[in-house]
C-alpha cells in the first residue's frame, strides 16, 4: 500500500511538472499549390512573428516600397529577423524549389528589408547556397527592379489570443484528489 500511495505521488508530481513547463511550438508551414507562401511562430527575441513570401519588385512585394511599410525599421532588426528565418525554417533545407520566386532557380535569395533611400531598398538577405546565419548579407536593390532570383520576406507581428491555462492550485488539488482516492480504494 506504501509502494501505491508513493507512486501516485511520483505521477502526480510529474503530472504537475509536465504541465507546469511550457514548450515552444515550432513554426507553422504555409503552402499554397506546393510553394511555401509564408511562415507563422518565428520567435525573435521572445516575440512571435509571421512572413510571407513574395516574388517581383519592391513596389509589388512591400506595397508600397517605403519605409514605413517595413517592419524591421534598421539593419540590426532587419538581421535578427533574417538570421531566425534562416535557423528556425530553412536549417537544412534549400529553399529553391520551394519559395515563391525560387522555383526553378539555383541561385536563389531571400530578403528582409528594412530601409528605402534614393530608389534603392536596404535588407540582409541570404542565399539558398548559404543559408545559415553566418552567410547573411546586408544587401542592397533597385526599387522597381525585380531580380528573378529575389525573394521578400514580408513580416507581420503575430496576434496571439491567450489559452486558458489551469492554475497551479487547481492542478495540484486534483492530483490530492486522486491520491486520496487511490489510498481510500486500497484501504478497503
Amino acid at each position: 500500500m506504501k509502494q501505491t500511495f508513493r507512486n501516485v505521488i511520483k505521477s502526480s508530481f510529474l503530472s504537475f511538472a509536465l504541465l507546469a513547463t511550457s514548450a515552444q511550438a515550432a513554426p507553422s508551414l504555409i503552402y499554397e499549390s506546393g510553394a511555401l507562401t509564408g511562415v507563422t511562430g518565428i520567435i525573435i527575441q521572445g516575440k512571435s512573428f509571421n512572413v510571407d513570401f513574395i516574388e517581383g519588385d519592391c513596389r509589388f512585394a512591400m506595397n508600397p516600397c517605403q519605409g514605413d511599410s517595413f517592419f524591421f525599421k534598421n539593419q540590426t532588426s532587419a538581421f535578427a529577423a533574417a538570421s531566425a528565418l534562416a535557423q528556425q525554417v530553412f536549417g537544412d533545407v534549400d529553399p529553391a524549389g520551394v519559395v515563391p520566386g525560387c522555383e526553378f532557380l539555383v541561385d536563389c535569395w531571400l530578403f528582409t528589408p528594412y530601409k528605402e533611400a534614393e530608389n534603392t531598398v536596404y535588407g540582409v538577405g541570404f542565399h539558398n547556397a548559404i543559408y545559415m546565419p553566418d552567410g547573411l548579407q546586408h544587401m542592397s536593390i533597385p526599387t522597381s527592379f525585380a531580380f528573378t532570383n529575389v525573394t521578400f520576406a514580408r513580416w507581420g507581428e503575430t496576434i496571439r489570443v491567450p489559452a486558458e491555462v489551469p492554475e497551479p492550485g487547481s492542478i495540484a488539488l486534483l492530483s490530492i484528489a486522486i491520491a486520496g482516492l487511490s489510498f481510500a480504494r486500497r484501504k478497503r
